[in-house]
């Protein structure tokens, strides 16, 4: 269901191969119907969770490189073993840049 309707009351019509969604009468989306487990699409996302999920570790490693060596560093060798189990924490420490006053360029202030 599209983010923006978290919360509001909404219709739902389940056949043996579709679900629809209705809000206030109208139909705002329609998935095919899984035998079992769920689908996410993801335009259905906030846009700030599609960012967050577009930071791959490639990612998180051109940005370290931003940063300078020792970030870098310090990304790669989270990211060296298990780099999809580490990529949340690869991340955090990326977003220090926002959350803190560091010495780096204008890009991250």
């Amino acid at each position: 269901m599209p983010w923006k309707l978290i919360g509001r009351k909404v219709d739902v019509r389940s056949t043996a191969t579709m679900v629809q969604v209705f809000h206030e009468g109208e139909l705002v989306k329609t998935h095919a119907a899984l035998e079992q487990g769920k689908r996410t699409d993801a335009g259905d996302y906030p846009p700030e969770k599609i960012a967050f999920q577009m930071r791959t570790p490639m990612w998180c490693r051109s940005q370290a490189s931003e940063v300078g060596d020792t970030c870098r560093q310090v990304i790669d060798l989270l990211l060296e073993v298990n780099a999809l189990y580490r990529l949340r924490a690869a991340q955090g420490v990326l977003g220090l840049l926002s959350a803190y006053s560091l010495k780096c360029s204008a890009k991250y202030r």
